[in-house]
């Protein structure tokens, strides 16, 4: 995931994440699957998209519970 982490050193719980980790196998599995190798190609690189936003939105969420509990 080629994006900058560099807001905070903790990543966010990989247990709430739909598109990476164990919870994602599916996702990608229907990826690979796809025949015609240019919608694969295009589906992978949505995919790491909605992987990319789906971790910094994880992570800012957290950032913004841990500043409330403080």
């Amino acid at each position: 995931m080629g994006a900058k982490r560099n807001l905070d050193k903790v990543p966010p719980e990989i247990a709430k994440a739909k598109y990476s980790g164990p919870a994602s196998e599916a996702f990608w599995r229907r990826i690979r699957l796809i025949k015609d190798k240019h919608r694969q190609a295009m589906c992978f690189e949505l995919g790491c998209a909605i992987q990319d936003i789906e971790y910094r939105l994880l992570r800012a969420m957290e950032i913004a519970e841990k500043k409330a509990r403080s």
